[in-house]
């Protein structure tokens, strides 16, 4: 079967970085398999203030 992946970027405003991975694992990681996607990963690149 077919699967389709998305590799998403997101720039996060300097100083916010901890905040969005926080807000992230409690509210957008939970609801995600509830609508039927699978996270394979998210990376923190703390350099250039980006969510892989």
């Amino acid at each position: 079967m077919a699967r389709t992946t998305q590799l998403r970027t997101c720039t996060v405003r300097e100083g916010l970085l901890d905040e969005w991975v926080r807000r992230r694992r409690a509210d957008i990681v939970p609801l995600r398999p509830e609508l039927g996607f699978e996270i394979g990963g998210a990376w923190v690149d703390r350099e250039r203030s980006r969510i892989v």
